[in-house]
Order: structure tokens, then sequence, then C-alpha cells
């Protein structure tokens, strides 16, 4: 195989690896698995994130208190694209579509993204956030992850709204009880953080 050939070959498998820590991420913070979402960063990591700029620590702390008046949070990750610095830093752009729902309790949450003003006024409210995270990435003994977040926001929405569901339909957990963990047994995978063993 030429040399040219291997590169390209190798680049497509560190894509792939980059691709699947930013999945992750998405999972993490839909399921409130904060062990997931760390380990998609390296320690000395930093995070910049609108409401908050520090470091991973930091952020997981903040995104624990944020999300726990959070019940629903989706983060569609896509058009992904990375470029290399050189073959161990790799710069990552994707872009981001977060909705989340916010209990009647959550005002603390809500203040994040409305002001502390707007949220006490509020009950229950939905948000759906338009962005891009533009991540570095840094590869260290053959494993990648993150060492710098920016996030870049295009547009935002709120409104007052409950949940819509349907009874009868499977509704999202956002620990141990969702459906997520129940198939992974099911199939021999090993319990996700924060699942049932």
């Amino acid at each position: 195989m030429d040399d040219f050939l291997e590169k390209r070959l190798r680049q497509l498998v560190d894509k792939s690896d980059i691709s699947e820590q930013l999945f992750r991420w998405s999972r993490g913070t839909a399921r409130k698995d904060w062990d997931l979402v760390r380990s998609v960063f390296w320690d000395d990591a930093r995070d910049d994130h609108g409401n908050f700029n520090g470091s991973v620590s930091e952020f997981i702390e903040w995104q624990k208190r944020h999300h726990s008046g959070v019940d629903q949070s989706v983060h569609f990750i896509g058009n992904i694209l990375i470029e290399f610095a050189d073959e161990n830093n790799a710069l990552s752009e994707s872009y981001v579509i977060a909705f989340h729902h916010y209990l009647a309790n959550g005002a603390h949450s809500r203040a994040d993204i409305v002001g502390e003003r707007a949220a006490a006024n509020e009950s229950e409210m939905t948000s759906v956030i338009v962005g891009r995270y533009v991540d570095k990435f840094k590869r260290v003994n053959g494993v990648w992850r993150i060492a710098h977040r920016q996030t870049v926001f295009e547009t935002a929405k709120t409104e007052e709204a409950g949940r819509n569901l349907l009874a009868h339909w499977r509704a999202a957990q956002r620990d141990g009880t969702d459906y997520l963990h129940q198939a992974r047994l099911e199939m021999g995978l090993r319990a996700v953080v924060g699942g049932p063993s």
C-alpha cells in the first residue's frame, strides 16, 4: 500500500474515532451519564459553553446543576467536518440542535437560557438551540479526546410548554430506566454507567 493511501485510511479511522466521541458526548448529556461525558475530554480540557467557561470538572458540575431542572434532553449532532493539523491534532466542527424540556420547579435551569427574571415568570418550558461545536481534539496513546470546546450559537427559541407525549408512547428517561439500558442488557452489552447492572 502506498503512503498516500495508508495516510487516507488512517485518517478515515481517526475521523470515525472522533465522531464516536462526539456521539458519546451527546448520549452522555441526554442520559445524564456524566462519567461518559467526562471520558470524551482530556482532564485538562476547557469548555466555553455560553453561560459557562471553565475546566471539564467545573463543566460537569455546571451541567449537573443545569440538567437537574431538565426532564427531557436531546442533542442532535451532524455535519461533522474534521481537519487534521498533524497526526495527533485535529479540528472538528459539528452542528448541533439541542432540545430541552424544563420542569416547572426548574427555574434555576431556565435562568441559564432566558435569564433569572424571565425564568421566575414561567413554568414548564421548552427550548431549541441551534449552534456548532468547534472542538480541538488531541490524540494521546492512540485515543482521541477533546482538548478545548467552543460552542458557537446560531439561534435559540423558547416557549412555555408542558410535555406533550401520548400516554402509550415510550418516553425517554434520563436515568437507568431508559429503554437504552434495557436493550443493552438484553443484547449482552455491558451496562452503561448510570444504568441498571
